[in-house]
């Protein structure tokens, strides 16, 4: 989330760092990695690039290139957003979910691919 924010990394560098810390983690730690896909802010907050879905796709790349599994929370928040609105989703109505935000989260988390 932080990371879109004007002036933060942009999503090809976003992605290279995914890769780098992926490739930290498996080889310090043995560890299998999850990476997942961020939900996109509220659409009125004035730091946020409003390009999430690049970042939701940057990070779908870097699973697939550091052969880790990914969740895809964007497109389930996304999915949900052709009924609810923003704030409905969102704790303080700008970039944390509330408890159903949460639960999306689960609801993604379940479909997980490997």
């Amino acid at each position: 989330m932080n990371d879109h924010n004007i002036g933060g990394n942009k999503p090809e560098q976003f992605k290279k760092n995914l890769i780098k810390l992926v490739g930290m983690i498996k080889k310090r730690k043995n560890a299998e990695v999850v990476l997942y896909s961020s939900f996109p802010p509220n659409n009125d907050w004035h730091y946020s690039s409003h390009s999430m879905e690049l970042y939701a796709e940057a990070t779908k790349q870097a699973a697939l290139e550091a052969k880790c599994a990914y969740v895809d929370v964007y497109s389930t928040w996304m999915k949900v957003l052709q009924r609810k609105d923003q704030s409905s989703l969102l704790g303080n109505n700008i970039n944390h979910p509330n408890d159903f935000g949460h639960w999306l989260y689960a609801q993604a988390f379940e479909a997980m691919t490997f």
